[in-house]
């Protein structure tokens, strides 16, 4: 895992923030959107409600990409079941989707983006997904929508691991040299840009990620199940790691099998 002093080394100062600039002056100049931003958010919205999103099966999922669990990868890989979303959790990604595509409109008006859901690739890796926005300037981007526990703690900390593991995947395939991520409390609409530089540890991490996921697909044999601590493991059945999991009740039976 990258280290506090490597982590602060590559984020930007404040004078630096693209976004963060390009948008306070939207809202400060009346807030107006433009045809061009809504008829893109509206083909996007389209997209994603009547088609629904693309199946995981046969590639590695970006958005998955920093978890863990090397079985979970695997798992959806395979197109192994999940659980049933409750009401709850489809409520909450609802929010999230939604979430996303107001800040793309609003990016897409204030000229701070040019492209939305930019596809990409990384063939070798069996990786593709898409990119929440391209900035005006050829940088990537990523919105994550949180709860107020999560989002004090990035404010504190700087943006998740696994998040940066993301944004390194489109900073790898797309050969960008800066990237922002946008957190919005979702609680409060507070938000806060983290922009960065690429991080050669993250970018070793990835590759190690991805070699051993790679391997396991090679060898069509599935990764062990999660095992962190006595009281953190899905080997044992115990653990918030266990617990949230969307292939808990379909893992310990799974077998390497395409779907």
């Amino acid at each position: 895992m990258t280290s506090m002093t490597s982590l602060l080394r590559h984020l930007a100062d404040e004078a630096d923030l693209p976004f963060t600039f390009g948008v306070n002056r939207w809202f400060e100049d009346g807030a107006v959107f433009t045809p061009d931003a809504i008829a893109m958010v509206s083909h996007v919205m389209a997209e994603e409600c009547l088609e629904g999103h693309l199946t995981g099966v046969g590639r590695f999922r970006t958005s998955l990409i920093g978890d863990n669990c090397a079985r979970k990868h695997v798992l959806s890989y395979l197109g192994v079941p999940k659980a049933v979303d409750s009401a709850f959790s489809m409520n909450r990604m609802m929010q999230g989707n939604w979430d996303h595509l107001r800040w793309q409109a609003i990016g897409l008006s204030a000229g701070v983006f040019t492209d939305i859901e930019v596809p990409y690739e990384i063939a070798d890796w069996e990786v593709s997904g898409p990119m929440d926005a391209l900035m005006a300037d050829g940088s990537g981007f990523e919105l994550k929508t949180t709860g107020s526990r999560i989002y004090t703690g990035v404010i504190k900390s700087g943006p998740k691991y696994e998040h940066l593991m993301q944004c390194h995947l489109a900073i790898k395939a797309l050969d960008l040299e800066a990237y922002s991520i946008v957190y919005v409390n979702r609680d409060t609409t507070d938000w806060r840009e983290f922009r960065f530089r690429p991080m050669p540890d993250v970018l070793a991490a990835l590759d190690m990620r991805m070699a051993a996921l790679l391997a396991a697909r090679r060898d069509r044999v599935l990764p062990p199940m999660y095992h962190k601590s006595a009281a953190d493991s899905c080997s044992l059945g115990v653990g918030a790691t266990w617990k949230g999991c969307a292939w808990a009740a379909t893992c310990p039976s799974a077998t390497w099998q395409m779907r």
